[in-house]
């Protein structure tokens, strides 16, 4: 059964472990993650975002998850 994680749930599991960001992503693909699709079209200005979702990441954070997501081989 292929598995799913969302993105806000990528950093904060990381942050809860203590571990970094690549190291979690990589470990989610060694057990088995197959994708990491995001929730819904995102608004990647951090003025606008702190208004219409101030608590979602931000767009830094988003951006390094999901550039990392490529690394790790995960899609």
């Amino acid at each position: 059964m292929p598995t799913h994680v969302h993105m806000h749930e990528r950093l904060q599991g990381a942050r809860s472990l203590g571990v970094s960001l690549a190291d979690f992503l990589t470990s989610l693909h060694d057990a088995g993650c197959d994708s990491l699709p995001g929730t819904a079209a995102e608004v990647l200005h951090d003025g606008v975002r702190a208004v219409l979702c101030p608590d979602k990441i931000n767009t830094a954070e988003w951006l390094e998850v999901v550039g990392l997501r490529l690394q790790s081989g995960l899609r």
